[in-house]
């Protein structure tokens, strides 16, 4: 197995610069609001690691969030807990402009799927929803690093099982507006 990764992590570095192909990828930190249209849904924060190839279109972000989350079990009694999940954005930029040489904007459309669990409960947690963003990025040292924050709105559809007397077995809409600052190194 170490022998196959160092293949790949070689044979990536020899694409990557022999511009057979680019990628950015970086850190993002995520703030993830939330209105909610049922009750219960918590607001997360987390980090993300970003990614984008220039032979794909999207731009891709695989995320892990935490928040407090308070419930009522089946007996009726509220339990305070952590929410985690794992998460997945594919976006697709619409349309890019220039402010200035190094400052830019864009915009467009992508999905999300996502997962979460309850620490130290048995939950279960799904979504999947659509999003239309917004941001702005800058660009140093010739393109090698950008930086970029972003917002979205991203109604979701979420389906909830296991000891969560609320919301267990319920399919839940809410809509996120989660917000990113991230930094993309291009290689």
């Amino acid at each position: 197995m170490k022998k196959r990764l160092s293949v790949f992590a070689i044979a990536f570095c020899i694409f990557s610069f022999a511009k057979v192909f680019a990628v950015g990828v970086g850190p993002q930190v995520n703030v993830n609001p939330v209105i909610p249209i049922w009750g219960g849904v918590p607001s997360t924060w987390g980090l993300a690691c970003a990614v984008k190839f220039d032979s794909n279109p999207f731009y891709w972000a695989f995320s892990l969030d935490s928040g407090s989350y308070t419930y009522e079990d089946k007996h009726g009694d509220k339990v305070h807990t952590a929410k985690n999940s794992i998460g997945i954005t594919a976006d697709y930029h619409i349309s890019e402009g220039k402010f200035s040489n190094i400052w830019g904007w864009y915009w467009g459309f992508g999905g999300a799927l996502g997962a979460a669990f309850t620490s130290g409960e048995a939950n279960f947690y799904t979504s999947a929803g659509a999003r239309i963003f917004y941001g702005m990025n800058w660009k140093f040292k010739d393109g090698f690093i950008e930086l970029y924050a972003q917002t979205a709105a991203q109604p979701e559809i979420g389906l909830a099982l296991g000891e969560d007397g609320t919301e267990n077995g319920f399919i839940r809409p809410a809509l996120y507006i989660p917000s990113n600052v991230g930094v993309r190194f291009w290689f």
